[in-house]
């Protein structure tokens, strides 16, 4: 059977990849406004699980800022899927933080207790993987 290609249908796709495209600008503005959250080196860290989970969320944000993105328009462009790329983008952020934040709750700190005193970081942490996980199934209905 082949997929439908009606004008809603092209319409609701393309208005998901430009909803991808205002969240990862939202992203990528929060990363500037607290670049001490985002750019430094893992490995200036001692603990050795420590490195591991901080090097693993450096690619995550990474990941996060740039493969939603690209992987939402690259089907309108080339008419294949990309959809694993774009899930495995949308999620490794957000679950190298949960691993972190459950780490420094094992060993006494708080629990994203940092989201208090910085509340935006709750798009960049929680929300955008949410929002980003929605918007699969329109992005990715006729492929």
């Amino acid at each position: 059977m082949k997929p439908s290609l009606d004008l809603q249908t092209l319409v609701s796709e393309r208005v998901a990849a430009l909803a991808v495209t205002l969240s990862t600008i939202v992203f990528w503005l929060t990363i500037f406004t607290f670049p001490n959250f985002f750019f430094f080196s893992p490995f200036e860290n001692p603990d050795p699980l420590y490195k591991v989970e901080q090097s693993i969320s450096t690619l995550g944000w990474i990941c996060l800022g740039v493969l939603p993105l690209v992987f939402a328009w690259l089907p309108k462009i080339s008419g294949r899927s990309t959809e694993p790329l774009y899930v495995f983008g949308s999620i490794v952020w957000p679950i190298s933080v949960f691993v972190i934040q459950l780490t420094l709750l094992i060993q006494g700190s708080g629990f994203y207790s940092y989201l208090a005193n910085y509340p935006i970081l709750i798009f960049t942490d929680i929300i955008s993987c949410i929002f980003l996980l929605l918007l699969r199934k329109q992005i990715f209905q006729r492929l």
